[in-house]
């Protein structure tokens, strides 16, 4: 089976000063950069049909966007949109974009500039096309913890997906699970956090270009945090073991490659106008008492959210649930399975364990981010993920049966591709 590959880096870090996502209440805008942020791609061909697979060092994407950067890459490159998927790694030391709302102001401008730099990105990646075949591995390491439950359950695998040419490496994919918070909200500057480190220590020991991809960490987190040096120190320990497995990876074959795409409905559970109403008057009380600058910030949200939901309900019925697109890539007997949220790392080990592939790597963060997809028995506990962080993402709350949802969704895809002959 021919395949051909290439792959392609550009810088999208903003040339100038911005608002940073990932956290409310930041002081002010970026004072600097630490360390570039990049945008990737993977290309390939086989049968006549291009492929791409795109990383970005973003906090995430609005499906709106990743919509976007995928159609200007079928007008302007040929590649339809069913062959694209695009995933970010979750830094929360990125500029702030449209997927957040309330965490600064996204930058029009910037946004142009960074659909542009994707593009080109997988435009130089489609001139480096070569021959090329691909081998998967996997190993083991453990720097994240769970913050929900108290020595509650990680996923310590990392994979490595390597494509190479009969000379040299051409790109590999790396994935882990643990959320790139290293970098807290007094971090000013643009960073990757710890998977930059990743990135940029591997491509120098290995070469070629690693396109780092998140896990199931919705619920994980560093087990240490604070520092640039803290993810520097992360991100060499998780580098290690990559280099590791790599050094242990056979020659590799070249597989019949599958790109399958699968629409889901996630249950929503909207308010009622009467609790809007409440949240509005008291989220307004708060904030107009409030002296601490993120509790400020936080209650403006919350009066936002509500009031743009409760206009929203006095025209229609509010929504009960909402589509997003699963996308599955098979390289044999791994395949990788990119789902649109913050996914619980629970719902991660559970698809993992009942898929029909031996080796399964989850990408959360891709096409476009949702918000979080928690498991059922979260909801009883009442946290941010389940009773908050949705109206950062300018969304309505979810459903406890999202979890099974997702999970059905997700098993029923990978089938699909199993089955396929």
């Amino acid at each position: 089976m021919f395949f051909q590959a290439g792959s392609a880096s550009v810088v999208i870090t903003p040339g100038k000063a911005t608002d940073l996502g990932g956290y409310a209440g930041r002081t002010g805008k970026s004072l600097g950069t630490h360390d570039d942020l990049y945008a990737k791609a993977l290309v390939w061909e086989q049968k006549g049909n291009f492929y791409a697979l795109i990383t970005a060092d973003l906090a995430g994407l609005s499906q709106k966007a990743a919509g976007r950067i995928k159609k200007k890459i079928r007008q302007q490159l040929g590649i339809p949109e069913r062959h694209l998927v695009l995933a970010c790694s979750h830094t929360h030391s990125g500029p702030t974009l449209d997927v957040f709302a309330g965490m600064g102001t996204p930058d029009s401008c910037y946004a142009l500039f960074l659909e542009k730099r994707i593009v080109s990105c997988v435009q130089q990646a489609l001139k480096s096309l070569a021959p090329a075949c691909l081998v998967a591995g996997k190993g083991k390491v453990r720097i994240n913890i769970n913050r929900c439950w108290p020595e509650g359950p990680v996923d310590e695998e990392i994979s490595v997906l390597l494509v190479r040419s009969a000379e040299k490496p051409i790109a590999r994919l790396v994935n882990y699970a643990c959320h790139p918070v290293v970098l807290g909200r007094d971090n000013l500057f643009f960073s990757a956090d710890y998977p930059g480190v990743v990135q940029t220590m591997t491509e120098k020991v290995l070469g070629g270009i690693t396109l780092f991809t998140l896990g199931c960490c919705g619920d994980i987190n560093p087990q240490l945090r604070g520092s640039f040096q803290i993810a520097e120190k992360l991100g060499q320990v998780l580098a290690g073991e990559v280099i590791r497995v790599e050094s242990l990876l056979p020659q590799g074959t070249q597989p019949e490659i599958k790109m399958r795409k699968e629409k889901i409905f996630l249950p929503l559970h909207p308010p009622s106008q009467k609790q809007l109403k409440k949240i509005l008057v008291e989220s307004q009380r708060q904030e107009n008492k409030s002296t601490c600058l993120l509790e400020k910030v936080t209650w403006k949200r919350w009066a936002d959210w509500a009031c743009f939901y409760l206009s929203l309900s006095e025209k229609k019925d509010l929504p009960r649930k909402i589509p997003v697109t699963l996308t599955a890539i098979s390289t044999g007997e791994t395949t990788l399975l990119f789902l649109p949220g913050e996914v619980f790392v629970e719902i991660g080990l559970k698809i993992k364990k009942e898929s029909p592939f031996p080796h399964t790597v989850i990408v959360s963060c891709a096409d476009g981010v949702v918000g979080y997809f928690p498991t059922g028995k979260v909801f009883c506990k009442h946290g941010y993920e389940t009773d908050a962080a949705f109206i950062w993402y300018q969304n309505l709350p979810f459903s406890p049966r999202v979890e099974d949802t997702v999970i059905r969704g997700s098993l029923r895809l990978l089938k699909k591709v199993a089955c396929e002959k």
